[in-house]
Formats: C-alpha cells, sequence, structure tokens
C-alpha cells in the first residue's frame, strides 16, 4: 500500500474530476493512497474569514519595499499582459507598482480567495497533524488561493502577476513532530471552472505531475529556460498556454536535464 494521503476538497457533491485524480494518486506512478475528507461549511467560513485578514496592506507594503528595488517592471508587464489585465493597465499607465500589486492582490481576496499563508499552516498542517502526519492534496473547486508572496532567491513574476494567485502549489519541508517529511499539495480546480469535465481532469492532471512527479518525488525546480511544451517542470507564462498542455494529456514530458533524473529515479521502467 501506498502513502497515506488525505484529499481535503471544498465540494461535497459526487464528482468525476476527483475521481480521476484520486485514481492518478494511488496509480504505478504515484503509489499514495488517498482518502477524500470533505471541508465543512464552519470549516469553510472560517478559513475566509481569517484569509480577509491575515494580510494588511501595512504588511503587503512592508513585503513589498523588501524586494522593489530588485522587481523588473517590465517583466511584470511581459506576464500581466496575459494574466491579469487590470494589473497590465494600471502599470501600463504608471501608477505606481506598489499600489498596483496591492489593488490587484486585493481584487482576488475581495472575491474569495483564500490566502495561502493562514490555508498552509491553518489547514494542511493541522489536518496533518490531527492524522498522524499523512501527505495532505487540497483538491478546490470553489475557492482559489493566494500569496501575497515576493518570493525568497527568485521573484515568482508568474505568480505576482497573477494577482498573486497560486496556480497549483507545494509547501516545501513540511515536517511531522518527529521529523517525518509529508507532503502539502494543491491542486485548484477552481481556476478551470469553464473547462468540461475532462479538460478539467487533464488540467489536474497535469499539475500533480508537476507538483508531485516533479517537485516532490523527483526533486526537480521550477525553470523557465524551456517551453512548457517541452518540460512538466516549466513555467507557462498564461493559465490558457497550460490549458493547452494539459489538453495534450501528454503523461511525463521532461527536458534533457530533467530526464536525467527521472531516468536515474526508480520510477523510471520502459513501460512508462
Amino acid at each position: 500500500m501506498g502513502e497515506n494521503t488525505i484529499v481535503l476538497t471544498d465540494e461535497d457533491m459526487p464528482n468525476q474530476v476527483l475521481d480521476a485524480l484520486m485514481s492518478r494518486l494511488s496509480g504505478d506512478i504515484i503509489q499514495w493512497d488517498p482518502k477524500v475528507r470533505v471541508l465543512t461549511s464552519d470549516e469553510i467560513e472560517i478559513i475566509s474569514d481569517i484569509s480577509k485578514e491575515v494580510i494588511t496592506k501595512d504588511i503587503f507594503f512592508e513585503r513589498y519595499e523588501g524586494f522593489a528595488d530588485k522587481l523588473n517592471i517590465k517583466k511584470l508587464l511581459e506576464y500581466s499582459e496575459h494574466t491579469d489585465h487590470n494589473l497590465y493597465r494600471d502599470l501600463q499607465a504608471g501608477k505606481s507598482s506598489a499600489d498596483s500589486l496591492w489593488n490587484a492582490y486585493k481584487r482576488n481576496l475581495d472575491r474569495g480567495c483564500w490566502e495561502l499563508s493562514f490555508f498552509v499552516p491553518g489547514v494542511i498542517e493541522d489536518e496533518a497533524k490531527q492524522n498522524d502526519y499523512p501527505n495532505i492534496v487540497a483538491v478546490l473547486f470553489n475557492h482559489d488561493l493566494v500569496s501575497a508572496s515576493f518570493g525568497d532567491k527568485e521573484i515568482p513574476y508568474h505568480m505576482i502577476a497573477r494577482g498573486f494567485i497560486a496556480e497549483g502549489f507545494r509547501a516545501s519541508d513540511l515536517r511531522a513532530e518527529d521529523g517525518k517529511k509529508y507532503a502539502g499539495i494543491v491542486v485548484p480546480i477552481s481556476l478551470v471552472s469553464n473547462l468540461d469535465q475532462e479538460e478539467k481532469i487533464s488540467y489536474g492532471t497535469e499539475i500533480l505531475n508537476h507538483e508531485i512527479i516533479g517537485h516532490e518525488i523527483l526533486g526537480l525546480k521550477d525553470h523557465i529556460d524551456v517551453g512548457p511544451e517541452e518540460c512538466i517542470m516549466a513555467i507557462a507564462k498564461s493559465r490558457d498556454k497550460t490549458i493547452e498542455i494539459a489538453k495534450q494529456n501528454r503523461e511525463l514530458k521532461f527536458c534533457k536535464d530533467c530526464q536525467k533524473v527521472y531516468e536515474s529515479s526508480s520510477l523510471y521502467t520502459k513501460d512508462f
């Protein structure tokens, strides 16, 4: 039996997409043992309420100041043109980048997005602690996640330019009380609510391939030096491009360097 896994979801109705992603998790490649838990209406209300309060404007601007001299406005424009037209328009008009970014973030909070800096410790880590630290995979159908973060060593332009929307997420280095590592993954089906069922499944599968197989199992990093059509670890500049790639149902597609890591791993057999 594979690694114990709880699949948290905000959808309480029978769901073909969720069933398909459960099958992907338990299949021959990932080999996790998933069980579903539906968030209650009270839990959803609490997450929504706290998300509105956790990052104030002062906190946001303090974070911005730490990266202001590193931000490349030209690159923000390049990404936001495809992902957040309001942010792109404000930057093009010469508005303050700090105000433009805050307004983009606040717009998403106001429409009910959940803040990742609370969701990870308050939901993923708490759920893991209560259940002897299984992997946690949150599959969200009705809520998007935002993260008021400017990164660490590298600025995540692809996320910032979406109005700080997290399109797929893996919490790094989560550890149980005894030091054992476990995974925290988010699959935001809510971002593609306009697609049909099969397309949603393809999108969710692409997220699982990137976050679990690429990051969690193989230890690969995101990169932008190749196009997303060449590697599951490459970041697309727009959601439309991610969806276009996902519809190809390409399974595991790696660039040359990532392929070497894959072929040296325990996942690699000639059957895949």
